[in-house]
């Protein structure tokens, strides 16, 4: 459905980003994430500089204002340390949806800048775009961007159907240890943890998510080269007979692996149409799918033919996020942390030489002593390396877990805190997915 909040539309192509379309801005580059896509431009001579933010929709709380509090916390305030309100607009309303935007200024490089959040709330959910900029004249750029906005008709497609363990013969489940090995989607799906993947059905077809496999996803320069290792690691052991290979992958920032063929399978005697892809997101957390369907011809009726160009996949590579379990109180038991470290070294234009490092490294632990208690520990350190500064914050409580949320009590300034929360199947375990309201995700390994 489109946003009627405004009147006008550009006759510009479409993009699409999570729930919602737009015009991209002409001359800008872009950059697309799980979480976010932007569009940035900067005119080295003018010194001036813009960034477009849209950022992928969350849970709503309900309420506009508060929907937009948090986004401009986490995408503006927090960030470019932003104490004073922000110079809000009235709230707008249209088809469903209410749209609140707040605007406030800060230094950056030494100069002034400004940011703006834009937060449209509707249907249970939420969504932000933040705009950037040192200048003005890229206001209008910003104005046709909001007025080009459509947001996808609200349907709920995520798994709020959960099997309980059902104890078979062939059940993964049986020496996992994890309540729930089975997620049944509202279009259909139908996900089930295995040994070396996660399979995938709905009716004649088959998706096979396949776990990180050092082999499968070693680095080459030469995509062609890894992606053929992929096929013979992950796809030509269980199949024989290989006829009509095309090997069609593109190789971009963001390449696409896309390899296809007829092959007989080993187990059943059947022959089959399989498709080898992936989508190396910028983040390095692509997996490599494998669609195994009858013919190509339901290959394509399903997913679409083969494109020549490095968007437009979305069919394809959102079967990655079908890798989803329901999580359960006892499964937590245990120690879960992950890490992440950043350095950027600056060097003067003039001579070349180095003008120092600034680094920053953050490790999130979280201990659930028991089914209904937790503590957690948060280290932060960042800065100029010679004056780098550490911060670190405990909290500890109670939490309860309903499949798909865990809210945890006496987080910041004593205050609960609500996660949505899923586990990742990998071989031989599973890794926690907690996302907070802003939509900050935290990927956690079992420690202990």
């Amino acid at each position: 459905m489109c946003l009627l909040l405004v009147t006008t539309q550009l006759a510009a192509q479409k993009q699409k980003f999570d729930m919602v379309s737009f015009s991209a801005p002409k001359g800008w580059k872009m950059e697309t994430t799980k979480e976010n896509v932007v569009f940035y431009i900067n005119d080295v001579k003018k010194k001036t500089w813009g960034l477009i933010k849209v950022v992928k929709s969350n849970p709503s709380e309900g309420d506009i204002d508060e929907d937009f509090l948090s986004a401009w916390t986490f995408l503006s305030a927090t960030p470019f340390k932003i104490i004073e309100s922000p110079v809000t607009t009235e709230i707008m309303e249209g088809g469903g949806w209410k749209m609140k935007t707040g605007t406030g200024k800060f230094r950056f490089k030494n100069a002034d800048a400004f940011t703006s959040v834009t937060t449209m709330t509707g249907f249970g959910v939420a969504i932000s775009i933040q705009f950037n900029s040192n200048t003005e004249q890229y206001v209008p750029v910003i104005t046709d961007f909001i007025q080009s906005v459509e947001v996808d008709e609200v349907k709920t497609i995520v798994a709020d159907n959960i099997n309980p363990p059902i104890k078979t013969d062939d059940t993964p489940a049986q020496s996992s240890g994890f309540a729930y090995f089975i997620t049944n989607f509202d279009d259909g799906w139908t996900s089930t943890v295995k040994e070396d993947w996660v399979e995938v059905l709905k009716g004649n077809i088959r998706v096979y998510i396949h776990y990180p496999n050092k082999e499968a996803d070693a680095y080459q320069s030469v995509l062609k080269n890894s992606d053929l290792k992929a096929w013979d690691v992950l796809v030509a052991p269980h199949y024989s007979n290989l006829r009509n290979f095309e090997w069609k992958s593109i190789q971009s920032w963001q390449s696409i692996s896309f390899m296809e063929g007829d092959l007989t399978e080993i187990n059943t005697g059947k022959n089959v149409h399989v498709v080898l892809f992936k989508m190396h997101y910028s983040n390095g957390n692509g997996r490599y799918l494998e669609f195994v369907t009858n013919t190509k011809a339901e290959y394509e009726q399903a997913f679409g033919p083969y494109l020549s160009q490095t968007y437009g996949w979305e069919k394809l590579s959102d079967m990655q996020w079908r890798n989803k379990f329901a999580v359960s109180a006892n499964d937590l038991i245990g120690k879960w942390g992950a890490g992440n470290y950043a350095s950027l070294t600056y060097y003067y234009v003039n001579t070349g030489g180095e003008a120092g490092t600034t680094t920053t490294s953050t490790t999130n632990e979280y201990t659930f002593l028991t089914s209904s208690t937790y503590q957690s520990e948060h280290n932060g350190a960042s800065g100029v390396v010679g004056n780098i500064k550490f911060n670190t914050q405990t909290y500890k409580g109670n939490f309860t877990v309903n499949s798909w949320d865990i809210t945890m009590t006496n987080r910041f300034q004593g205050k609960p805190e609500k996660f949505s929360c899923q586990f990742e199947a990998v071989k031989g375990g599973r890794i926690l997915v907690l996302t907070d309201r802003p939509g900050t995700v935290f990927s956690l390994a079992k420690v202990k």
